[in-house]
């Protein structure tokens, strides 16, 4: 993936948990509590105001997925991050407690 796509990716990321936080942990109570505001005013509000974020919620997601999907890693990218031994059988590798006896103290 591009050092760019993946700052798009990540931008878009934050941008959308950004406001997710801000609207359900600062607007949403913080509207009940305005004086002369009445219930269902408020309620009226937050469907909108949660209507927008998830047209806004679409937006990013479309371009998250753009992002990754035109700027995928490649296999080759992918394969080499195994670790060493990943492919021996795991019936061929020492069980946790065989590792132990043999780098045990004096040996």
């Amino acid at each position: 993936m591009s050092d760019i796509a993946l700052r798009v990716a990540t931008a878009a990321t934050l941008l959308w948990l950004g406001m997710v936080l801000a609207i359900s942990f600062l607007e949403a109570p913080l509207k009940f509590r305005a004086p002369g505001l009445h219930l269902r005013t408020g309620l009226a509000t937050g469907r909108i105001v949660f209507r927008a974020l998830n047209g806004a919620e679409v937006a990013w997601a479309a371009v998250l997925a753009t992002t990754l999907i035109a700027h995928a890693p490649s296999t080759q990218t992918i394969g080499a991050g195994h670790d060493r031994g990943a492919d021996v059988p795991i019936g061929r590798r020492p069980t946790a407690t065989q590792s132990a006896f043999r780098s045990g103290p004096g040996r």
